[in-house]
Order: C-alpha cells, then structure tokens, then sequence
C-alpha cells in the first residue's frame, strides 16, 4: 500500500515488548489509511461573509450557544442587508435556547417563518424552536391551539413531521397528516420519505401506548425497507440508484436495534437477540463500531434474562473494540454482584482483540524532512512500531 501524505510521521522505537498489556492500553491497534480532508467551500468573498465566519468559528472543538447568539444578532443589526441572510436565521434557530430565552426564541420562530415562507428548512426549524418555548412555558393551552392550527393547515409533510417530532400529544394525528400529504407526491425520494414518516408513525403509536400495534407496524416497515434494499442490490453495480444503499443499510440497522428494544421491554428476549442479529448482518456499520454497540444491547438483554455470564461475556466484546470506561466499569459492576473477578473480563477482552487484530500490510511514506520511509525499512530496526498522524490545517 503506497501513500503519500503532507504531514510528519512520528515513530517510536520500544526497546522492549511488554509480555502483556494492562487495562486502559490497546492490545493491537489497526491503523487505517488516513484520506487528507477536503477543502472547505469557496471562501469568504465580503467583509460581512468573514464576520460571519468568525462569529461561527469553533474555540477548542466547541461553538459556544450564550457567546453566539448575541454575536449574531449584532451582526445582524449591522448587516441589515445580507444576502445570505437565511443562513444567520438558520444558526439563530439552532443556538437560541428556548428553556432559558423562550420570549426571545418565540420572537425568533414567528420572525424567521413571516420572513422566508418559501424555505422548509427554516419553517421547520422555526416551528420545533416555537413549540419547545411554549413548552417551556408550560403554555399546554397554546401548544395544543398551535398544533391544531397545523392539523387544519399545514400541508408541509416536513413541518408535520416536525411538529410530531417534539413530544406534541397529537404526533399521530400529525403523522397521519404528514403521511396523507406525502402521498400526494409522486417523486418517490422526495424528502420526507414516505418510509421515514412510516417509521416515525410507528413509534409515535408505540410511544402513545398501542404498544403492540406500533411494534407490527415497525415490522411492516422494516419488511418494506428490505424489499427496496434488495431491489437496490439487484442492479448493475454502476446503477446511480444503488447510492441509497449504504444510508438505507445505515437506516434498517437502527431500525432493527429499535425494534429489538421494543422486544426486549416486552419479554420477548430471544426475539429481540435475533433483531440485534439482523441489525449487524445490515451492514450499516464498521465492524469495531458495530461490535461495541450490538454487544452492549446484548448485554443489556442477558442482564434482563439473568444470564449475567453471558452479560459479561457481552460487555468484554463491547470493551475489546472500544475501550469505553463506561463498560469498564459496568464490568466491575456486573462482575461484583456475581462473585466474578473483573480481571478475568478485562483479560478475555485482551484476548479478543488479538484475535480480531489484523497486521499491516505495508506503507511507504514521506516525511517532513524529504526521506521515505517503508514499514519494512522500519521492522529492521525496531520490535515494536508507533506510527503518530499529524493533520496540518
């Protein structure tokens, strides 16, 4: 495998190998080719566009929601004229709070909705912004006038779908709504998709107490999104409509997983582990991600099953592909209520990431300094090799 990359490469050389590795360090470490990240889009062009950039700029990782809103709604003062105004409305929607600012975030929601009526984006965002203040109010009375404004009204399956999708007490009206107006439209991926709003429709019945009913309706849509799945894989490989494949497998995976939680919490268990099965043969995630998350779920349902060896045995799966301290010390937990010693949890998660680890094949890279250097021309050298990834920006 030959890569060229424009950042410095550190190696390590250890003297010695440990003959073993303690809790808190990865036993075999998979390094994966690293892609160079893509250039942002086109650059600023006006002072405004800058000022924008600024105010949107991350401090340590993190976009500060109190910093930013007042910073935005200055700009907004200053730059009355913006021409991307829609854009400063959208990161105003987003960052205004409306548990501590619910006044100010309802001002906001009617304003942005009045001012761009044509962007679904925004009257989406608006309308979730304006029924959570009123929630936060504890405007019951207004939340239901609201919502039944747009049962009357609205045609939008988004802003449906949306309003749904804030805890509104008639989520399954809206849905039904939602569902009826999507169907209007012929264009099969027109977003929502009639298999999203299906879905949504089935845990909002799930969620209003028809327990059973939701959970057959989750079925149906799952056996429908296999039926497209496989219409998918059955074209030529250079059919533009297999694109859809990898975000549907994506999708059916979370859905198995919901599904097999609704199992689980109906005592149905060794239906809900055959669902947790279905949703890692979906191949909607890597195998390390996969590992942990499915694992845990399984662990979740042998600790429900009082088959804590097996929850155990679980939770060490989960812990071999990531180290979460969470897991580890769920393991200590679990391990003391049943006389079992975390250690040998930790020690048959060791075991399991060797068995998973998969060697190198080989890499040639070039340093900052101009020389290239091989995995092969480093072996002679050393016993064990650390390769460090610097990304420039």
């Amino acid at each position: 495998m030959t890569r060229t990359f424009r950042f410095a490469l550190l190696v390590a050389v250890l003297l010695a190998v440990r003959p073993a590795v303690s809790i808190g360090q990865q036993a075999a470490v998979p390094i994966v080719p690293v892609q160079k990240p893509e250039l942002s889009a086109a650059k600023p062009q006006t002072d405004a566009d800058r000022k924008l950039a600024e105010i949107m700029k991350p401090t340590d990782g993190r976009l500060d929601a109190a910093a930013i809103v007042p910073r935005l709604e200055r700009f907004m003062r200053e730059n009355p004229t913006y021409p991307n105004m829609q854009r400063v409305y959208s990161y105003l929607l987003t960052f205004i709070s409306p548990v501590s600012n619910p006044d100010k975030a309802l001002v906001l929601a009617d304003e942005a909705a009045a001012r761009f009526p044509n962007d679904p984006s925004i009257r989406t965002s608006a309308l979730r912004l304006k029924v959570r203040a009123l929630q936060s109010q504890k405007k019951d009375d207004a939340v239901r006038e609201f919502v039944q404004t747009l049962l009357e009204k609205e045609t939008d399956p988004a802003v449906l779908q949306a309003a749904a999708a804030v805890g509104s007490a008639d989520s399954v009206k809206l849905l039904e709504k939602a569902i009826a107006e999507r169907q209007k439209n012929a264009a099969t991926l027109a977003s929502p998709t009639l298999d999203d709003l299906r879905w949504a429709y089935a845990l909002a019945v799930t969620a209003s107490g028809r327990k059973d009913e939701g959970l057959k309706l989750s079925m149906q849509v799952l056996d429908e999104t296999k039926r497209t799945i496989a219409d998918l894989q059955a074209l030529p490989k250079d059919d533009p409509k297999r694109g859809r494949l990898t975000m549907l497998q994506m999708t059916i995976g979370s859905r198995y997983q919901s599904v097999a939680n609704s199992l689980a919490a109906a005592g149905d268990y060794q239906k809900a582990l055959e669902y947790i099965a279905l949703a890692e043969q979906s191949g909607g995630e890597t195998p390390l991600q996969g590992a942990e998350r499915y694992e845990q779920l399984r662990a979740g349902i042998y600790a429900k099953m009082g088959r804590p060896d097996l929850e155990l045995d679980s939770y060490a799966r989960s812990f071999a592909a990531r180290m979460d301290p969470k897991i580890r010390d769920k393991i200590r937990d679990v391990a003391a209520k049943n006389d079992r010693k975390p250690e040998e949890v930790f020690a048959r998660a060791r075991e399991i990431r060797k068995e998973n680890a998969k060697a190198i094949t080989g890499f040639e890279l070039k340093t900052l300094d101009g020389p290239v250097v091989t995995l092969e021309s480093i072996r002679a050298k050393a016993k064990v090799i650390l390769v460090n990834f610097f990304f420039p920006t």
